[in-house]
């Protein structure tokens, strides 16, 4: 799998993107949860890998055309510079 990892000043960086999840699906108290998912991305600027992405969280089903999605999410970059970023994310999805 492949994807963009954020622009620079020179343009778009390519980024192989890694990415590993747990598949099992985990129902709980009317609340789906896929496993914990990690990802990680490499920056062909600095020739290494810059960050690693990891969340996890349920989805809870409110009814027929609605779910709500959160998850907390925790990303580590390397390259440039050291940082982590702690976040706690919410979707809401529409199916109709």
């Amino acid at each position: 799998v492949c994807g963009l990892d954020q622009a620079s000043a020179s343009g778009v960086t390519f980024s192989p993107l890694r990415r590993a999840v747990d598949e099992r699906q985990r129902i709980r108290r009317g609340a789906r949860s896929d496993g914990p998912a990690v990802e990680w991305f490499q920056d062909t600027r600095y020739d290494g890998w810059a960050r690693t992405l990891y969340q996890v969280g349920p989805e809870v089903t409110v009814n027929e055309h609605f779910r709500d999605e959160i998850h907390l999410a925790r990303q580590v970059d390397r390259l440039p510079e050291a940082e982590t970023l702690d976040a706690v994310g919410f979707v809401a999805k529409w199916h109709f």
